[in-house]
């Protein structure tokens, strides 16, 4: 698995995390490398790239029953599906941009759609995706 994580600071772009394995690895999808700190980009085949949460590197995941930037995952459905907490200092960038839930809570948002983990996921164990034909993870 190779594994690209960026962080900010507050005068630069800081490279957290590479690995790499002895395949030959594919380059990432263009545009996709500009994303928070709270997010890493991976490459579990080759090839195949999704984003990550970082440095837990939990799958992310976005719900079809959202509407753009508005979060339908409410109390009971968050205890599951977590949502990708953001924070007052973060910044949007690239295809990511930052929401306020109706709690008041912000939340990172991937082209627009509100970003969950699962709770009952693993960094290798990705059991949401295509949970209730609505849950997806987010590839670039």
């Amino acid at each position: 698995m190779r594994t690209l994580a960026l962080g900010l600071s507050t005068s630069c772009v800081v490279l957290l995390s590479v690995a790499t394995t002895a395949f030959a690895a594919s380059d990432p999808p263009k545009g996709s490398e500009e994303h928070p700190g709270a997010v890493a980009l991976s490459e579990g085949e080759p090839g195949k790239w999704v984003y990550r949460r970082f440095p837990s590197l939990m799958p992310l995941y976005v719900y079809d029953e959202d509407q753009p930037s508005k979060s339908n995952c409410g109390r009971g459905c968050q205890g599951v599906w977590p949502p990708l907490w953001a924070h007052d200092e973060d910044k949007p960038m690239g295809h990511w941009t930052i929401m306020k839930r109706d709690d008041g809570t912000l939340q990172w948002a991937y082209k627009t759609r509100p970003v969950y983990m699962r709770f009952h996921d693993g960094p290798e164990l990705r059991l949401g995706d295509g949970e209730d034909g609505k849950w997806h993870l987010i590839e670039p």
